[in-house]
């Protein structure tokens, strides 16, 4: 595996550190700079960084590369998915419980009832998207694959329009069993130059881990990981009014065939490892 990081840095604030003829600065005052994790700049950055008050970056991205045998051995992937719906659920009449959930973190809040969207905000080409709240959507095309195949762990209901009609292009995906558990050696934290998470300081729970996977993925060892699909127990985001946190969506090596194999659009896919 590859793993190559791209960070929007302030100029002025690193400056001393990086050389001028590395990255690009398309914008006056910031520079791209793309690095490989083993780089010795890395470590400088995420100095520099924690060491700066406001901090040098101004966004980030990661991209993890691999090689055939590596896809062909995997058992598990880590389901990505990169098409948004422009809308939140709750404006429409989606209803949380968030008697359980905590104020700060937003951890444990659960779904009450249909996920309710306007048909017409839902993407007309792509199979897999997420709305602005994190709230999973899948295009009947997606249900019709993964049943015909016989994929496990997932049942799917009608997504709600406002009207009260069923939408007739999408549904919305419900994990059926048992969650699986992220492995403590997986980095999740505000990005990848930041200082490590911790624990939501008012509910005192590992229900949100923090607000992004920044390295590769690994899956503890556990009996949920029989399903073709199925959904973190833990979470990673950060509850921001309608925004929550949502689990990580995982697939089997079964499952992954065959969506690839479908060609469905939506989401890109990476190696879950196993602990």
């Amino acid at each position: 595996m590859r793993e190559r990081y791209w960070f929007r840095v302030w100029t002025d604030r690193v400056v001393d550190i990086v050389p001028p003829s590395l990255g690009d600065e398309k914008v006056r005052g910031v520079k791209d700079v793309r690095i490989e994790r083993q780089s010795p700049l890395f470590a400088e950055l995420a100095k520099r960084n924690q060491s700066t008050h406001a901090g040098i970056l101004t966004a980030w991205g990661v991209k993890r590369s691999y090689t055939r045998s590596e896809i062909e051995a995997a058992k598990f992937f880590w389901l990505r998915v990169k098409r948004h719906v422009g809308a939140f659920g709750e404006d429409y009449g989606t209803t949380y419980d968030d008697s359980r959930a905590c104020v700060r973190c937003g951890g444990r809040a659960v779904r009450v009832g249909r996920l309710r969207l306007p048909c017409r905000v839902l993407p007309k080409r792509a199979d897999v998207a997420v709305s602005l709240a994190g709230e999973l959507v899948t295009s009947v095309k997606f249900e019709h694959i993964w049943s015909a195949a016989g994929l496990t762990g997932l049942s799917f209901q009608d997504i709600e329009a406002p009207s009260g009609e069923a939408c007739s292009s999408h549904r919305s995906p419900i994990f059926v069993g048992a969650p699986a558990d992220i492995s403590s050696v997986t980095d999740i934290r505000d990005n990848p130059l930041a200082r490590l998470g911790v624990i939501c300081p008012t509910c005192n729970r590992e229900d949100v881990l923090g607000m992004a996977v920044v390295s590769h993925l690994t899956l503890k060892r556990t009996d949920a990981l029989h399903n073709d699909a199925v959904a973190t127990r833990q979470l990673v985001g950060l509850r921001q009014g309608s925004i929550r946190p949502t689990p990580l969506y995982i697939i089997s090596r079964r499952a992954h065939s065959v969506l690839t194999d479908a060609g469905l659009v939506g989401a890109d896919f990476e190696v879950a490892a196993i602990e």
